[in-house]
């Protein structure tokens, strides 16, 4: 069972606030310039959320990804020849990017 109240505190003070029976609250707008105002705000945090996870996602792959490349060399390296191609991390990175460039870091396969 929900009770609505005015809530003055709305800066748009056409909102209504509901209360559940729970104690729990939500905001529904009154009038449709106020819906209107809470869907583009709403859209907003929504666009801030996934530019965000963007740049994060970015910036993960182009820092973790070259640890990653490095590592499968040296657990490959080991697993398949008894004679130890590189001599430690530093020296699989210095190698490939030698070797490959820097697109040998970043490669997939």
């Amino acid at each position: 069972m929900f009770y609505p109240m005015w809530m003055p505190a709305c800066k748009h003070s056409t909102c209504i606030i509901v209360t559940c029976i729970h104690g729990s609250t939500r905001t529904r707008p009154h009038n449709s310039y106020a819906a209107t105002q809470h869907s583009l705000k709403n859209a907003c945090l929504r666009l801030q959320d996934l530019l965000a996870g963007t740049v994060a996602g970015t910036a993960q792959l182009l820092v973790g990804h070259p640890f990653d490349t490095v590592k499968v060399k040296l657990q490959s390296v080991g697993a398949s020849s008894s004679a130890a191609t590189y001599s430690g991390p530093l020296d699989a990175a210095k190698q490939t990017l030698l070797k490959e460039g820097l697109r040998g870091i970043y490669k997939v396969c």
